[in-house]
């Protein structure tokens, strides 16, 4: 079967990681990535450089009708801003699971959504469009995902927890069930949540405390 050539977003260490997920599937061939720095990872020694952003609407106009997110960090608007601005040139974006995951046969998946090794997500889990669930995080059952959110390494997301678009779950944090947590909020790594927490605001510590609010500066307030 011939593999279907697909671009990379994206070329830092997450995109490394990315690409050998995509390989395991053997129905994809990245051909190229596009990234503001040349010289970054996967350019250096892995994949074609093909330019940064400006070239999407080329590429898309050529051959190209595929593309995977290689993008992570703290920044999901960004993330979110360049993967609909691909959608609105035409690219398509497959789901991509590792084969090392473990994902119900009721859980769904949006597009562009990537789930690493040793993730498991549980029944009726929603995730939504352009996700990351990275290695090891647990996704428990009937919990929703919102767009563009990131759940990072060996985090923990317990029973009907609700993580609002661009929000941000660090590594190895832990929210408890029925939890939401706000619109781009930052969950620091090893974070322990007991409380809902609101939009765009950051949290760090057990329990967790939040130590950033936008809307009224910097601050240490209980949230768990």
């Amino acid at each position: 079967m011939d593999k279907k050539p697909i671009v990379i977003i994206g070329a830092g260490c997450h995109a490394r990681v990315v690409v050998e997920i995509i390989l395991l599937t053997k129905k994809f061939k990245p051909v190229g990535c596009v990234d503001p720095q040349p010289e970054n990872i996967l350019t250096r020694d892995e994949l074609p450089y093909l330019g940064d952003d400006s070239v999407l609407e080329s590429l898309s106009d050529k051959f190209l009708k595929y593309a995977a997110m290689g993008m992570a960090g703290f920044n999901n608007l960004k993330r979110r801003t360049l993967y609909e601005y691909c959608l609105s040139k035409g690219f398509n974006f497959p789901v991509f699971k590792h084969p090392g995951s473990i994902i119900s046969r009721t859980a769904r998946l949006g597009p562009a959504t990537v789930v690493m090794a040793g993730s498991v997500i549980n029944p009726r889990a929603v995730i939504e469009e352009n996700v990351i669930i990275n290695s090891g995080a647990i996704v428990e059952h009937d919990c929703l995902i919102g767009h563009s959110a990131q759940v990072g390494p060996g985090a923990v997301l317990c029973g009907n927890v609700t993580v609002r678009e661009k929000a941000f779950i660090g590594a190895g944090a832990r929210i408890i069930q029925g939890i939401t947590i706000g619109e781009s909020a930052l969950i620091g790594a090893g974070a322990v949540v007991t409380k809902d927490i609101p939009a765009g605001v950051t949290v760090f510590g057990n329990p967790a405390v939040i130590v950033q609010n936008p809307s009224r500066g910097v601050k240490a307030v209980c949230a768990g």
